[in-house]
């Protein structure tokens, strides 16, 4: 087996290569490979080559090398490989000359071996006359060679015979004058040869200098006065003397031209030697010289010939039932998986060989199928003819198809586009039996059968209307995913307008021969998604005939004009009695609902803005009923000349257009022969031309009318999607998401929990003050976001720019209090900097700031919407039209931004200075002290750049309608609610203090030893306390005459003297305190006994005067 394979590889490279193995480097003529295009072959080279016509060939073949005759040296030295020995030589090239106004001379070639002179010089002396030495010989032409212009040389030579040469000059023989010159070398006029090993030169004379015998280098020194100036091309060397006839073919015939290659050196071998500042360029330009240089339809059919002959016998690849069957070597069994929802199935089909040919065979379907498609099958597989008495079988196969389509499809749900494609065929097949009947009936009609032509008008009518309700269920949206499924895309559908377009024209031949039994010649048919009308007019009734159908918004109707010589060969509608006055026509017009759904005009696959339909899709037939001599025949229909029309179709979608134009279906290239192509492309295509169909478009309107010069034409409107400024009109926008809603919802519980916490604490400082203002600003805002997004209904028009109003309000006044912030934090650090500046508790809780906190968290932001307000007018607020209750975001920057940006910039520059002031200061402070300013100002950043990013985010769905940035601004409002609750709630310092001193004191209640420690109403920070030490203090009671000193026995005497005091100090405290207070009382009455007794020991022991009218008490 493996030498099997091994011989087949040998005879594809040796088929492909045949000619070039022994002249052409195969490193330029790489093989080539074959791709089946259906109906050709297609030749595929490797990058940087092209298809010659024979093989592969690279780019750099075709070029062409240009000497610019400068003084730097440029030259070819063949030193890729050594120069052969030759007893017979033949040199053929192109060449262009440029003048020189130093020298006369151009040197060629040039071959010399060793020190001696050279053995081959080819050159052109007095800039136009061919020069020649070889050996011993000197050949002179006598031609000139005009310059500029190119010209072909070849030199074929036996050296061994000095008048055996012969030189061409553009395939013509020219007269040559053969002279001899002196030689000192005995030797080398004994051998005829050229020997190998030499040096061998393009364009450039050498001198050779400082030459020794035991010298292994040389010098060489360029004749730049001999240097050649123009351009070569296709220098090619042989071993050989090529006959009369080849050396012509090489200046004349372009075949021989591009198959030749020198066997001694090639062209490509010089190219690749290249020295200097020599230009290569390509395209040569030279094939343009040759009358006989393959076009490209002759390179596609070389190609196929080449193919053809490397890959012998075989099926090509085609599009059967939506399966693509790749190419196949003959007796070669396919087998493909099932389309579609089959689990387990397969096709199959096999390459049958005929012959030198080879042929598919029928697709063997039966486990892809259906079983209600094989049902229908089984129907419908009885032989029909054409004869008029299968006419009512045929009906009723139709009436069949028609109930089955109708009822069953929609229950049950197909396999695969198999499915479809098969009972596309079938209709297909019934079409043409009807067709082919009537093309018979116009041969054997007589009155005699007037009584069977009757009945088959009666089934005609029955057929059409039966076959256009399959047709109709067949396209309906339904089936949408078996119609993409079908490949290519759109050729089945061809095929379904085909046969509905051929039973339309059908009824028309019948309703044209015999009008009396249709009330006004009119024949209607109306269906789900076909409507369509056939009418039967004179040419005056044609002339103001006017069709329109609602329901597809589609309007046709014909121009009264008359023909205007060289005017695109319009033909009258004028009524004239003198010329054919008394024609009928038949008129027929189809509108599809959904063909713009099967037959898109996408030129860049399926997804594309460009060229979409954007209209139903009407087609339109006029034909002439052909005069007869014999009033006992059927008349036809033939074709007519195109007749002007126009055509108003409504816009599918017109919120979203551009680049409206009107295009005409292309399905030429559909059938061959009447038979449908089995391709792997799309056959079909909407074409554009202005000349037939332009558009007159109707501005602010969602319809567009055609006016076309058509007698037959499928015509629909294609629209660019997209607009910049689109927007729109009717629908809704919705820029919050499920995420954003759960980000406001989390914003609006942290805010609100953090104004609750501060109010029920009873919080009084400036920055707690602030807080709760920006905590209530912040729910505020988010409630009336939420609600300005969801709209409110267009009626109340008042209600919603009210709430767009105080939206934007909200925005601004939630910056204004976070510069309120700044401005508080700028004012502790300086005052805490400054203590002697009034005192820094005194000014914070001055009524007069908290107003300036008022006006600048308030009427800042009001004043500044009011006069964005009255400055806009009615382009501030969004129009109703969106849904959307918020201010203009189109003008976004100026009604949004800047006044955001003004109030940023503020807050920055504060927080700058803050910070400035705060580094100068904070070694002068504790390091508790420089702990809350440092948390303070990380709290206001942080809330500076999450409410930007939050608000950005928010608005960002009216530009870009995206899911990530609703995530994302779920995320960062939930996160500014979260750092909000931290930094301005748990990490307050008065907070924070508050809870200490609460712990403090239950803990020192619970220690009977401590009598008790009590809070004064505390405001900013200020308290005061009385504390008990452990040990025995003195008494003092001071009277207003003296002084008494006593020193208690017991504890209990002196916690007696603090219970009253305790007791006066409770009643006087505040309500704030209260719950607080008889709490610890209530744990204080378990030890009043003792309390009592001790006073009575202390009352015995110690007589206090109860006449003192004034005393005070002293711990010592």
């Amino acid at each position: 087996m493996r030498i099997v394979f091994f011989l087949h590889y040998i005879i594809i490279v040796t088929i492909n290569r045949f000619y070039l193995t022994n002249t052409c480097n195969s490193i330029y003529y790489p093989p080539t490979e074959c791709i089946d295009k259906l109906d050709h072959y297609e030749c595929i080279c490797r990058q940087g080559q092209l298809w010659n016509g024979y093989s592969c060939v690279a780019d750099a073949v075709d070029s062409r090398l240009v000497f610019n005759g400068s003084y730097f040296p440029s030259y070819i030295e063949l030193d890729s490989k050594t120069f052969p020995r030759i007893s017979e030589l033949t040199i053929s090239f192109w060449i262009r000359i440029w003048p020189k106004l130093d020298s006369l001379y151009h040197t060629i070639l040039y071959y010399k071996i060793d020190d001696h002179p050279p053995v081959l010089l080819v050159s052109i002396i007095d800039n136009s006359r061919l020069h020649i030495e070889l050996l011993n010989h000197i050949y002179d032409v006598s031609t000139p060679l005009p310059m500029n212009q190119w010209h072909h040389v070849s030199i074929a030579h036996h050296l061994s015979r000095s008048e055996g040469i012969k030189i061409m000059i553009n395939g013509s023989l020219v007269v040559v004058l053969i002279s001899s010159k002196l030689s000192s070398h005995d030797k080398r006029n004994h051998h005829a040869i050229i020997s190998s090993g030499g040096d061998f030169f393009v364009g450039q004379t050498i001198r050779t200098i400082n030459v020794t015998s035991i010298s292994t280098t040389e010098d060489f020194e360029f004749d730049t006065q001999r240097a050649f100036y123009g351009e070569i091309a296709f220098l090619n060397l042989w071993q050989k003397v090529l006959s009369e006839h080849e050396l012509s073919q090489l200046a004349t015939d372009c075949h021989v031209q591009r198959q030749e290659c020198g066997d001694a050196v090639p062209w490509m071998d010089f190219v690749n030697d290249i020295k200097g500042g020599i230009k290569i360029h390509w395209p040569s330009g030279l094939y343009s010289l040759f009358s006989n240089c393959p076009t490209q339809p002759m390179l596609h059919e070389s190609c196929n010939n080449y193919c053809r002959k490397l890959e012998g016998p075989h099926c090509k690849n085609e599009s059967q039932l939506s399966i693509i069957w790749q190419k196949a070597a003959a007796g070669e069994k396919v087998v493909k998986h099932c389309p579609g929802h089959v689990k387990n199935g397969s096709a199959y089909r096999t390459c049958r060989r005929i012959e030198q040919i080879a042929l598919w065979t029928n697709i063997d379907y039966n486990e892809c199928t259906h079983p209600l498609i094989n049902a229908i099958d089984q129907e419908l597989e009885t032989p029909i003819t054409s004869n008029k008495e299968d006419m009512i079988a045929l009906r009723d196969k139709c009436e069949f198809l028609a109930d089955v389509t109708t009822m069953n499809l929609t229950t049950t749900q197909l396999y695969s586009t198999i499915d479809l494609i098969l009972l596309i065929e079938q209709i297909e097949r019934l079409t043409n039996i009807l067709t082919s009947h009537f093309d018979s009936l116009t041969q054997w009609y007589s009155p005699a059968y007037e009584h069977f032509y009757t009945a088959d008008v009666n089934a005609t009518l029955s057929i059409h209307r039966y076959l256009v309700e399959t047709i109709s269920n067949l396209i309906d949206e339904r089936y949408l995913s078996l119609w993409i499924g079908t490949n290519p895309l759109g050729n089945d559908f061809i095929r379904l307008l085909t046969a509905l377009q051929s039973i339309t024209m059908t009824l028309g031949q019948v309703l044209v021969n015999d009008c009396k039994q249709f009330p006004g010649c009119v024949h209607n048919i109306y269906t789900p998604n076909i409507n369509q009308t056939i009418n039967i007019l004179n040419r005056q009734d044609l002339n103001s005939f006017s069709y329109e159908n609602i329901d597809t918004q589609t309007k046709v109707g014909f121009m009264n004009i008359k023909k205007i010589p060289n005017n695109n060969n319009r033909t009258t509608l004028n009524y004239d009695d003198k010329n054919n006055g008394s024609g009928w026509y038949s008129v027929s017009i189809t509108s599809i609902r959904t063909a713009h759904l099967y037959i898109p005009n996408l030129r860049l696959g399926r997804i594309s803005k460009y060229d979409n339909i954007n209209s139903h899709v009407i087609s339109i037939d006029i034909k002439l009923r052909k005069s007869i001599q014999q009033t006992d025949r059927l008349s036809t229909l033939v074709p007519i000349s195109n007749i002007p029309v126009f055509i108003t179709m409504g816009y599918l979608k017109y919120d979203n257009i551009s680049g409206n134009q009107c295009v005409y279906l292309d399905t030429t290239n559909v059938f061959t022969n009447k038979q449908y192509k089995t391709t792997l492309f799309r056959q079909w295509a909407w074409q554009s031309l202005p000349s037939t169909c332009k558009i007159n478009a109707i501005p602010m309107s969602d319809k567009a009318t055609c006016s076309c010069i058509i007698s037959n034409a499928t015509i629909a409107i294609t629209s660019d999607m997209f607009d910049p400024k689109w927007r729109p009109p009717e629908s809704r926008m919705y820029l919050f998401g499920i995420f954003s809603y759960i980000g406001s919802f989390i914003h609006i519980l942290f805010a609100l929990l953090t104004l609750i916490m501060l109010n029920y604490l009873r919080t009084h400082s400036s920055a707690a003050y602030i807080h709760k203002h920006y905590s209530f600003v912040l729910c505020c805002s988010q409630v009336i976001l939420i609600l300005a997004f969801n709209g409110i209904p267009s009626k109340h028009l008042f209600l919603c720019r009210a709430v767009a109003f105080t939206a934007h309000f909200f925005i601004l006044s939630s910056y204004c209090w976070l510069m309120n912030e700044a401005f508080n934090l700028y004012i502790q650090i300086t005052y805490s900097t400054h203590p002697a500046v009034a005192g820094a508790n005194a000014a914070l809780s001055d009524a007069a700031s908290k107003y300036r906190f008022l006006g600048m968290g308030y009427i800042l932001p009001f004043c500044i919407v009011t006069l964005l307000a009255s400055i806009k007018k009615s382009t501030y607020f969004l129009p109703v039209k969106l849904h959307l209750c918020f201010i203009d975001l189109d003008d976004w920057f100026k009604i949004y931004f800047m006044p955001i940006l003004g109030i940023i910039f503020i807050t920055i520059m504060v927080m700058i200075f803050s910070a400035k002031q705060h580094h100068e200061s904070s070694y002068t402070k504790n390091e508790k002290a420089n702990e809350v300013i440092v948390t303070y100002t990380g709290g206001i950043w942080s809330q500076l750049f999450l409410i930007t990013v939050s608000w950005s985010l928010a608005i960002f769905p009216y530009f870009y309608d995206e899911t990530i940035l609703r995530l994302l601004h779920g995320f960062f409002s939930s996160l500014q609610g979260g750092f909000l609750f931290l930094s301005f709630f748990l990490f307050n310092d008065e907070i924070r203090r508050h809870y200490r001193d609460r712990r403090r004191q239950l803990r020192r209640i619970q220690l009977t030893e401590v009598p008790y420690r009590t809070s004064s109403a505390e405001s900013d920070g200020q308290r005061s306390s009385i504390m008990v030490p452990a040990v025995t203090p003195q008494l003092v009671v001071e009277t207003t005459n003296s002084i008494v000193t006593t020193t208690p026995t017991k504890v209990t005497s002196v916690a007696s003297v603090f219970t009253n005091l305790l007791t006066k100090n409770r009643s006087c405290s505040s309500t704030r305190h209260y719950d607080y207070e008889e709490m610890k009382w209530t744990l204080r009455r378990k030890s009043s006994d003792e309390i009592l007794t001790s006073r009575e020991v202390i009352t015995n022991k110690n007589a206090i005067s109860k006449d003192a009218k004034d005393y005070r008490v002293t711990v010592v």
